[in-house]
């Protein structure tokens, strides 16, 4: 009986913490709670099937992570954070002020609008704002990567590989890393 109510007392903080939880955690008290000393295989298989039910329900709540999409512009800002992190909004401004010819307020709604994606995230140290990157070069480049695979090559890498040793020229080294790989991937 005491493992009854501990468990009962476990639910109703579910229930309690977790209002999503609501269904899942009502229908196990009530189930506790006419239980009185029923069949012990009955309850286990309830208190089995609810946990495996809370369990499903906790999982579809996980965040997912999703990548968004860097325009051309946005990526050179991100690759000046990639090498550097946290920046101040002044050097980043400068510097591409002077590399691309860039105006203030462009780089500004660049920044902005990376803010908006969770690209890059912001914090404000005394009177300046300071940026830094949410997200990895290599998780970029992978959504990148995948999404031109898929609208060029119908998500083949074959073809996509074809193309680059036919027009673009693969080095000696090239072949080799991509030999190595694919050994790799074989064993």
């Amino acid at each position: 009986m005491f493992r009854l109510m501990s468990l009962f007392i476990f639910i109703r903080g579910i229930h309690f913490l977790a209002s999503e939880f609501c269904a899942c955690s009502l229908e196990l008290m009530e189930k506790i709670t006419h239980f009185g000393r029923g069949d012990g295989n009955e309850f286990e298989n309830v208190v089995a099937n609810m946990v495996y039910r809370c369990k499903r329900y906790e999982s579809s709540l996980k965040p997912k992570t999703t990548i968004p999409s860097i325009s051309d512009s946005e990526w050179k800002i991100m690759r000046l954070l990639w090498k550097k992190a946290p920046q101040p909004s002044y050097d980043i401004i400068q510097t591409l002020s002077e590399e691309e010819k860039w105006h203030p307020s462009t780089i500004k709604t660049l920044l902005g609008r990376l803010a908006r994606k969770k690209a890059i995230g912001t914090e404000k140290y005394k009177n300046l704002y300071q940026y830094r990157p949410l997200l990895s070069e290599e998780e970029c480049i992978h959504v990148e990567s995948q999404s031109l695979i898929d609208r060029l090559f119908q998500g083949s890498v074959r073809p996509l590989l074809l193309h680059l040793a036919r027009h673009h020229g693969l080095t000696r080294k090239d072949l080799d890393e991509l030999r190595a790989i694919l050994e790799k991937e074989k064993a």
